[in-house]
């Protein structure tokens, strides 16, 4: 217990909210983005 305190206290809680939010990111740019334009061509055709 008093490991995972130092963990989240530390650094480590940093680099893994980082290492988190990155890879948010890259989800959100590659499936969303390509969805967002099918639908907008979707509603020009």
């Amino acid at each position: 217990m008093k490991q995972f305190i130092e963990f989240i206290d530390g650094d480590g809680y940093d680099r893994g909210m980082d290492m988190l939010l990155k890879g948010l990111y890259t989800a959100i740019v590659f499936f969303c983005l390509p969805y967002l334009l099918a639908v907008v061509t979707s509603l020009f055709i």
